[in-house]
């Protein structure tokens, strides 16, 4: 896993906004993927990525299919209680989260 921290200097958002993305996944995977996140599997990792980011543990997260853009829910993510940053989390194979929900329900029908 990879965690990113970039200052933003966006003023419309107050509040920092931590993106995940997975190295796996082509282009059109993205696309289709923006919808079915895993989220409850992402909110596994945050401890990690707050220690890496450099952010208290205690950070609040709430998943937002709307971090990125209020008008569409093109870029999901977490919005933090914390001011004025954005986090970007590259995923790959090491990590074992599947790329998103429907994934992970095939994997469980499977093992069922």
């Amino acid at each position: 896993m990879k965690v990113d921290k970039r200052f933003s200097n966006n003023r419309k958002y107050t509040h920092t906004r931590l993106y995940f993305f997975d190295e796996r996944e082509t282009l059109g995977e993205n696309l289709f993927n923006r919808h079915h996140r895993p989220h409850r599997e992402y909110r596994k990792l945050l401890p990690e990525v707050f220690e890496r980011a450099g952010l208290p543990a205690n950070t609040k997260a709430k998943w937002s299919q709307y971090a990125g853009c209020s008008m569409c829910p093109c870029s999901p993510g977490f919005i933090l209680d914390v001011p004025h940053y954005e986090i970007f989390v590259t995923l790959n194979n090491d990590d074992n989260i599947p790329l998103n929900t429907l994934e992970r329900e095939v994997n469980n029908a499977n093992h069922d």
